[in-house]
């Protein structure tokens, strides 16, 4: 028993870290139409609807968990605090080896 649970709680870690490394490769995306219609159009937009009427997104971008992204007024896009999925782990810092 002791290695199923073991096995499973593997498996369920392995999963929602990769949902987390998911999330985080979509963030870059999202940010690079943000700056595009930000260069665009002067200001950074307030809500992803804007970006969707200007046609740079189909609708409201979500993470794996179906939990919407959040738009910064900076322009910065996150992982809502209302996701599973927050927080994101921090980027490793590169070593020389």
């Amino acid at each position: 028993m002791i290695e199923t649970a073991e096995t499973d709680w593997i498996r369920d870690t392995a999963r929602f870290r990769l949902m987390q490394v998911e999330a985080a490769a979509a963030i870059s995306p999202l940010e690079q139409i943000v700056a595009a219609f930000t260069h665009r159009h002067g200001k950074a937009p307030s809500t992803w609807a804007e970006l969707a009427r200007d046609g740079r997104l189909r609708g409201v971008p979500v993470d794996p968990t179906g939990t919407p992204f959040v738009l910064g007024v900076d322009g910065r896009v996150t992982v809502s605090p209302e996701s599973r999925l927050y927080p994101l782990p921090d980027r490793p810092v590169r070593s020389g080896f």
